[in-house]
């Protein structure tokens, strides 16, 4: 089934004649491909100063999470205070990463709805010594015991219920491959680890989530906000450019990561039709059609670098707020980055040479 129908007079009069963007960039006009990319978004409202926003899903959700707060903005996700532990090997960012729409789900139905309230005995899982695994959060990457566990917890929870507060909700979709617990009839956020399985066989399985499911669960996800959330709350919705770190599919990862992408990208193009509270932005175009040495960290292939961070929400915030913007600075700082590893240098210094003119 479609999922929009334009008629032809729509196509050729009004769509055609007052879309700048239609065209895909020659050679001749490569400055919105080569060597960063600049892709555009259809921004239906405005996010304003004073408003609240809550960041949902991967582990690029939190980088937006930082882009915002250095931006001046007031990021509500920005979990702080949470209890420590000796035993606990992440920041208190990775710990509040959602990869997959059942778990966004999951966290979101025991904040906001009354009837299906947050219980520790379906969440956390022990292991061995008497130490308790919760795969809502980072598995097994954090052990500890049940009282420290149920702390850090309730502390989270605490956290997470701050969405009701929040004016926008910009929610991040990162994963297809998702971890079950058929005892529990739960849904998981991270991978169960060897151990777990070992020590409790035939309860977990791994499902790879097809569009109908994906979408399904999307759309729950926006009856809970919408029920719950002020009326005039907005969203605004991306796929995570960040890819799997590994697959446990009998096939090479990158295949499996574009399967995964796919899937969650084209879900979302249907999601957001006809919704004027509902934009997408496209940080995963960003960064996919963007020369691969401006875009990831120093010390990985999947991370995206904090630098081209600012510059998606740069663009982002150029689109959906009145607020100044550094983006041509900084789009000359990493087209000068892109074009210096692939050894264009007398390019890259002209840039940089005018920019250090404007300081």
């Amino acid at each position: 089934m479609a999922i929009e129908i334009i008629s032809g007079e729509e196509a050729w009069a009004k769509i055609w004649p007052q879309n700048e963007q239609k065209f895909w960039p020659s050679l001749k006009e490569a400055e919105r491909l080569h060597p960063i990319a600049t892709p555009t978004t259809r921004a239906t409202f405005k996010i304003h100063p004073e408003e609240k926003i809550f960041c949902i899903g991967s582990c690029f959700a939190r980088e937006l999470n930082f882009a915002l707060d250095r931006i001046g903005y007031n990021a509500l996700s920005i979990f702080r205070d949470l209890p420590r532990s000796t035993n606990r090997k992440h920041s208190d960012a990775n710990m509040c990463n959602k990869y997959n729409v059942a778990s966004i789900y999951n966290e979101l139905s025991w904040a906001l709805n009354p009837n299906t309230p947050y219980e520790h005995d379906r969440v956390l899982i022990e292991t061995n010594n008497n130490r308790f695994e919760d795969y809502q959060l980072t598995g097994a990457s954090y052990r500890d015991s049940a009282a420290s566990a149920k702390e850090f917890r309730e502390a989270f929870n605490s956290n997470f219920a701050k969405i009701k507060e929040a004016d926008v909700v910009i929610l991040t979709l990162g994963l297809s491959e998702v971890w079950y617990d058929k005892q529990q009839q739960l849904y998981l956020n991270t991978t169960v680890s060897s151990k777990a399985v070992e020590l409790y066989p035939n309860r977990f399985e791994l499902h790879i989530f097809d569009y109908e499911q994906t979408l399904s669960f999307l759309n729950a996800i926006y009856e809970l906000l919408e029920t719950n959330l002020k009326p005039s709350f907005r969203l605004l919705i991306t796929v995570s450019p960040v890819p799997l770190h590994a697959t446990f599919r009998p096939q090479d990862v990158f295949v499996a990561n574009s399967y995964s992408k796919a899937v969650l990208r084209a879900v979302v193009e249907e999601f957001i039709t006809d919704k004027d509270k509902v934009n997408y932005f496209p940080s995963y175009e960003f960064v996919a059609l963007s020369n691969s040495s401006a875009v990831w960290r120093g010390d990985d292939f999947r991370h995206i670098d904090s630098t081209f961070v600012d510059y998606i929400m740069g663009n982002v915030m150029a689109q959906f707020t009145q607020a100044p913007s550094t983006i041509d600075d900084d789009n000359l700082l990493l087209k000068a980055k892109a074009l210096y590893h692939g050894r264009f240098f007398i390019e890259a210094k002209s840039i940089v040479s005018s920019l250090l003119k404007k300081q």
